[in-house]
């Protein structure tokens, strides 16, 4: 992004930018040109299309206990979530990114980036729309100009002159909506499903950040009585780093707080470094490394490498990472978890987002590890062969007996399913018992 990014003000009424003039000036012939078709209100024409809220979610009331247990409305703003809408708009090269939390009659945000708001009214909302879907989605609107719900919303009519929106819910551990996390163009754009998953996985990383401190305050007082809030802690002791692997030294675009607690490293140090300038593959050359693992990048699959920190003299000061690695734009980041669906109605354009990688890193410990025995061989997905003609890509939905992808099968998009085969076999083993019992003598 060229120019430095607008933070949040206090009233989406100081808001103002250069780039919406044009559209301002549009908007004003327009008025000008259909003042005897239109009544013209506060500045902007009010056509045939009335503007009308989100529907309330049936689980409004826990939903809202839920958002204020957090505490998190109305705080100051925060590099951590800061560092998470400056990276989405330049990954997804827009202007507006916003992380932003659904109260009863607004939505506030706890970081804006392109706007000079802290919030607005909840009807004008685009992200309260995410709360409605029975199950989770990312709600994409290519052109609200052209959609109903959003037609004649002050925000499309009037600054910020909204046109693209994609929307990922955030959903805590438990469940519960909170908002979105949100990217906004003033020009109409294409969403595809990698790019939603994409937008999911940041989602996470914002609703990890707004629950570590609540699940710290739930341990004190005894964190084994709430399930849910155990995954949180779990959550929010795993370090999550992104990294660019089509650059040489395998960029690093962002960094969580546990990361660097659990890899012992300064934020200065990591905070747009190189990985292999931080870390030594254990056993292997960087070169050999990045060989072995290109072909599991080219498909987007995950896989394991031993780290070390550093590049110490010494084997017996040396530290050990275990590094965990997920394409950012295919894979869930933590299967725990709620999952948040894919719309049917985007298109999958496979590889866009490919080199990206999440990496996830639980602990750190120092063994007497040498040579090739200290890599974990091997890529967690994809070892079968005689499925190299299908490729996964995003992750659509989840059911009882397993997990549905959008995929590519011999150049042809299909959906993929993968069953769960330990129930599977159960139930064939159940089914076996069932028939031999009601036919054998």
């Amino acid at each position: 992004m060229g120019e430095q990014p607008r933070r949040a003000g206090s009233d989406v009424s100081q808001y103002t930018d250069p780039e919406a003039e044009h559209l301002r000036t549009d908007r004003e012939q327009f008025n000008l040109a259909h003042k005897d078709t239109f009544t013209v209100l506060e500045g902007f024409p009010i056509s045939a299309a009335v503007h009308s809220a989100a529907p309330i979610p049936s689980d409004e009331d826990a939903r809202l206990s839920a958002l204020k247990s957090l505490g998190i409305l109305d705080t100051a703003h925060e590099q951590r979530f800061d560092d998470i809408t400056d990276l989405v708009c330049s990954i997804f090269n827009v202007p507006i990114a916003i992380v932003s939390l659904v109260d009863k009659e607004r939505q506030w945000f706890k970081s804006c980036v392109g706007l000079n708001c802290s919030q607005t009214d909840r009807k004008s909302s685009f992200c309260a729309w995410t709360l409605v879907p029975k199950n989770p989605e990312v709600l994409v609107v290519p052109d609200a100009t052209e959609d109903v719900r959003f037609q004649a919303n002050p925000l499309v009519l009037n600054d910020p002159f909204i046109r693209f929106y994609a929307g990922a819910p955030l959903v805590t551990t438990q469940g519960h909506r909170l908002g979105s996390l949100c990217i906004i163009d003033r020009k109409q754009r294409h969403f595809d499903a990698e790019s939603c998953r994409l937008l999911c996985n940041f989602a996470e990383v914002v609703v990890r950040e707004l629950e570590k401190d609540e699940a710290r305050a739930t341990e004190r007082l005894s964190l084994e009585r709430v399930s849910g809030f155990q995954q949180s802690l779990e959550a929010e002791s795993e370090g999550i780093l992104l990294v660019d692997t089509s650059t040489p030294d395998w960029n690093i675009l962002f960094q969580n707080e546990a990361w660097l607690k659990a890899t012992g490293m300064t934020r200065n140090e990591v905070h747009g470094g190189k990985l292999w300038h931080l870390f030594t593959p254990a056993g292997q050359t960087r070169e050999q490394v990045t060989q072995e693992y290109q072909k599991a990048i080219s498909k987007q699959l995950s896989f394991t490498l031993h780290l070390f920190r550093g590049r110490p003299t010494s084997a017996s000061t040396r530290r050990l990472v275990i590094a965990h690695f997920k394409a950012a734009a295919t894979e869930h980041i933590n299967s725990r978890t709620p999952l948040v669906g894919v719309p049917g109605s985007v298109a999958w354009r496979n590889g866009e987002a490919g080199h990206l990688y999440f990496v996830t890193v639980q602990r750190h410990e120092e063994p007497d590890v040498g040579g090739r025995d200290g890599v974990q061989q091997g890529v967690e997905a994809g070892q079968n062969e005689a499925f190299e003609d299908v490729q996964l890509g995003p992750l659509l939905g989840q059911g009882g007996f397993g997990k549905v992808y959008r995929g590519l099968w011999n150049g042809a998009a299909v959906a993929v399913k993968v069953c769960f085969i330990i129930i599977i076999i159960f139930f064939l083993i159940f089914f076996c018992f069932f028939f031999f019992w009601v036919l054998g003598p």
